[in-house]
């Protein structure tokens, strides 16, 4: 997928939302590391979708995000 490796994306953007933006990035490309992050958003509404993305809430760790995408 070129020079993209992973895609980290807050969850509630105007326009395409990151959920959005998440499964657009994943059909294009199969093999990305997807992470999404709100400090809004209730984790039922992406839980309740047929695509799920690793998900870490706000205020997260670098830690955390780094181990997301690496597992």
């Amino acid at each position: 997928c070129g020079d993209i490796d992973a895609v980290f994306s807050d969850a509630m953007m105007p326009g395409m939302n990151g959920l959005d933006l998440a499964d657009t990035a994943a059909d294009a490309y199969p093999s990305i590391k997807i992470v999404l992050t709100s400090g809004f958003t209730a984790r039922a509404h992406w839980e309740r979708r047929t695509r799920r993305f690793p998900f870490v809430e706000k205020p997260y760790s670098i830690d955390t995000v780094i181990r997301l995408l690496t597992s």
